[in-house]
């Protein structure tokens, strides 16, 4: 041992591919007929059906509240107690809760829905699909039980309603019975103010958290361990934490580095500094007016000095485990906020209703613009020979507005008499297949008096039809 001594949408139609079973509940728990989705049959519409949305599946407990999110945004509240089997009787243990979306026009024509009543035009708000089921078995909401859905919308527009659907014999969708039963804005105000009182409860400080960092366990001094330096401080205020102590010795933390001085050196200053590495520091030493010497070096203690340093130590260990603490309660109150604040933001940009029975749930309005004429709409598509079935779609672009076209089989939609606003832009989209091999087209237009539009088809896979239905249709 060496030792120196220093100095921080809209009622949706609905087409697709099959006829699905018509689940009823019993009379006792009085539900309408139909608790699933409608199919058809006709061919061209296994491109467009209901198989193309997502189907999210969720597990909650039969005797709790529970609340489930989709991946689009749709959020249902359930109350505890909700479901009944096909006997009526209330459902005990685990249920899976379905969930599908259809809230932008992509998903609308992918679904194989259009937004129509009978010959009006509706403009959607969006459509959900909600189901239970326990056991591989259909379920049945109680009676006095509802599911509160809350379904987002970039553009919130007023006089939406929520339809119920009939299906026609060729198997699309007519939207009837509408229903005022979402909430109007003053229940939104409600939400709001319950979400502000949250908010009000919590600390509206604003943090900058940074985690606590940790100080160097104290090093004790042993004589046969490495090079240390003795120092006397001549100002001990520059350097408080150290005012506790007797006689601090300065080990360096590189004993190669150490270089005897020259006998008879006169050292004319000594300089301590903080190095950048936390817990270290930076000794030099001067002679002749020049730094001679300069090592990294760590403080060790001995004797009751390294008593007093291992006490000192673990009440700052202590200190940072409640710093700790607080930060992830801090760090806790700012994601609420945010949260609560989504949310704000949520139930201002949503339509909130209720629905008391399984299915298919449909936010519209009957649609009208100043603008709105008779106009004729007349479809083709230019190689009829390599087509054996197909369906077009004329589709809004700026509003989701879908109305189906049925083509005959010549390939030949046409439209008579049909109330659209001049000057509307538009897609026309046509499905179908020959021999089995998917086609598709699609093109922009203009909506006027007498709309003639030609498209030809491609052969294309289903994946890739989804993705320029996605890259072309925003709403």
């Amino acid at each position: 041992m060496k030792n120196l001594s220093l100095l921080c949408l809209a009622a949706l139609s609905f087409i697709a591919c099959k006829k699905e079973t018509e689940v009823k509940a019993p009379a006792a728990v009085e539900k309408p007929a139909t608790e699933t989705p409608l199919i058809a049959q006709a061919s061209p519409r296994s491109f467009f059906n209901t198989d193309n949305l997502s189907l999210q599946e969720f597990t909650i407990e039969a005797s709790g509240k529970a609340t489930v999110k989709g991946k689009n945004g749709t959020k249902l509240d359930i109350p505890a107690n909700a479901f009944v089997d096909a006997d009526g009787k209330p459902v005990k243990g685990k249920v899976t809760v379905q969930l599908k979306e259809a809230l932008n026009m992509a998903d609308i024509v992918l679904g194989g829905l259009a937004t129509m009543s009978g010959d009006k035009i509706l403009e959607s708000g969006g459509m959900v699909y909600v189901n239970a089921t326990s056991g591989g078995k259909p379920l049945f909401l109680a009676d006095s039980k509802k599911i509160e859905i809350t379904m987002p919308a970039k553009k919130k527009v007023p006089g939406m309603q929520i339809f119920s659907g009939e299906e026609s014999k060729d198997g699309t969708i007519n939207w009837v019975d509408p229903k005022n039963i979402i909430a109007p804005n003053e229940v939104m105000v409600a939400r709001q103010k319950e979400l502000i009182v949250n908010d009000d409860q919590l600390d509206n400080n604003n943090y900058d958290i940074l985690a606590p960092i940790a100080p160097l366990k104290p090093v004790e001094y042993k004589k046969s361990d490495g090079v240390t330096i003795n120092l006397v401080f001549p100002h001990p205020e520059y350097f408080p934490e150290f005012s506790y102590f007797k006689n601090v010795k300065w080990k360096l933390t590189d004993p190669q580095n150490y270089k005897k001085p020259v006998d008879g050196t006169q050292w004319e200053h000594v300089a301590l500094a903080k190095a950048k590495t936390e817990g270290t520091y930076t000794l030099t030493l001067t002679a002749e007016g020049k730094p001679t010497l300069s090592y990294e070096v760590i403080p060790v203690f001995e004797g009751q000095d390294f008593k007093k340093a291992m006490a000192e130590y673990e009440k700052a260990i202590e200190r940072i485990e409640k710093q700790k603490k607080e930060m992830e309660e801090k760090e806790r109150i700012r994601r609420k906020k945010q949260e609560l604040e989504k949310q704000k933001i949520s139930i201002a940009e949503s339509y909130i209703f209720s629905i008391d029975k399984m299915g298919w749930a449909n936010c519209d309005k009957f649609y009208n613009d100043p603008k709105a004429k008779d106009v004729i709409v007349e479809i083709n598509i230019s190689d009829k020979q390599k087509s054996d079935v197909a369906i077009s779609y004329l589709v809004f672009k700026k509003r989701k507005v879908c109305i189906p076209c049925y083509m005959d089989k010549k390939c030949i939609a046409v439209m008579g008499n049909i109330h659209l606003p001049i000057g509307e832009p538009v897609t026309i989209i046509a499905v179908g297949a020959y021999k089995e091999t998917p086609w598709f087209a699609m093109e922009d237009a203009v909506v006027s008096d007498k709309l003639s539009v030609t498209l030809k088809p491609d052969e294309i896979s289903k994946e890739s039809m989804k993705q320029l239905l996605d890259k072309n249709l925003h709403q």
